[in-house]
Order: C-alpha cells, then sequence, then structure tokens
C-alpha cells in the first residue's frame, strides 16, 4: 500500500482545484461567444429589413495656424557678460532668461510672464 502514500500539500492542491470546477456560472456562454436572438436572426434573413449604411461624419480640415509674424514680439536685450541669457525690456526685474540653444531671430516664452519674445 505504498501508491496510496500521498503529501498533505499534493491532498490541499487537489482539493483545491476540485472545489473550482463546481463554481461556474452557467447563465453566462463560454468563451465570449453570444447566440443571436430571434430579432437579430429575422434582421439577417430580411436584407430589406437592414437601415442603409449610413456614413461617417464628414470632419473639416482646419488648415494649420500660421507661425506668428516676429514683428508683434519685442525683442530681448542679451545680458552683458553672460552669453545664452536675456532679459525683457518690458519686465526688467524678473530675472534673466536662459536662452541657450535658441538661434537669433527664434521665438521663446518668459517662464514668469508667459510673454512670447525674439531672441536677439
Amino acid at each position: 500500500m505504498k501508491f496510496l502514500n500521498f503529501s498533505p500539500l499534493f491532498l490541499a492542491l487537489l482539493l483545491a482545484l476540485a472545489g473550482c470546477q463546481g463554481r461556474r456560472n452557467t447563465t453566462e456562454p463560454q468563451g465570449g461567444f453570444i447566440p443571436p436572438t430571434e430579432s437579430q436572426e429575422t434582421a439577417a434573413a430580411d436584407p430589406a429589413a437592414d437601415p442603409a449604411p449610413v456614413a461617417p461624419p464628414q470632419v473639416e480640415e482646419t488648415p494649420p495656424p500660421a507661425p506668428p509674424k516676429v514683428g508683434n514680439y519685442e525683442y530681448a536685450k542679451p545680458v552683458p557678460g553672460k552669453p545664452g541669457y536675456v532679459t525683457l525690456p518690458s519686465s526688467p526685474k524678473s530675472g534673466y532668461i536662459e536662452v541657450k540653444g535658441f538661434a537669433p531671430g527664434d521665438l521663446a516664452r518668459d517662464p514668469l510672464t508667459q510673454r512670447i519674445f525674439v531672441v536677439p
């Protein structure tokens, strides 16, 4: 009778798996398949009952916004002795603004006042 010597862990696993089998919900179909109802079957059989396909709504293409004109913005002043830093004439007390990586003539935004200015 050596073949009936099971470990307690194996028996616990066996009981846990056996308990899971009886808890299935039989009202919902398995595998995600939902059988068609009678109204769906009759609609599929009668092509005259199907409404005409509806065209998707047309989306109007809007052109991309035009780039802002440089003439409408103020020019920043370079900080003497500090390359890559500028100040704004309209708000000189807001401090230095770092513009390293910007080319002359590019537009940049002041992080404090959110004003757009032209990099000198």
